[in-house]
């Protein structure tokens, strides 16, 4: 009576910290997400820098002839493959596979066999 005591309280506290993983470990994953986004907007900010810097440049093109709107046209090419750069990589760290809570999951999973194991090695012992 006293082992199924013992593995009652224990599992309650088992659960219990399991818990607090989770919890802490979606606060990780959260604040993830929240710097995925943040670069994403940054990168959105400077793509469309970019894309007003390439039409700029295309209408100096069109009206002068110079050297002057090569040199719009390169640094607003340059901008849109940063701002692009950086819209991917915030877009990686908000996939789902990248927000799940691994560590959590495997603590569970690892304190299920712990559990069926007493369970059997109680069960023998009777």
């Amino acid at each position: 009576m006293t082992l199924l005591r013992d593995l009652g309280r224990e599992s309650q506290a088992l659960v219990r910290a399991e818990g607090q993983l989770l919890r802490a470990e979606m606060s990780e994953k959260i604040a993830q997400a929240e710097r995925g986004i943040a670069s994403m907007v940054g990168g959105t900010v400077v793509l469309l820098t970019g894309i007003i810097l390439l039409f700029s440049a295309a209408a100096l093109a069109l009206s002068l002839v110079m050297d002057t709107w090569l040199a719009f046209l390169v640094v607003g090419a340059i901008a849109a493959i940063i701002g692009g750069v950086m819209v991917s990589a915030g877009k990686k760290r908000v996939e789902p596979q990248n927000l799940k809570p691994n560590r959590a999951i495997d603590e569970a999973k690892a304190d299920g066999r712990l559990i069926k194991q007493r369970l059997a090695s109680w069960g023998e012992d009777s």
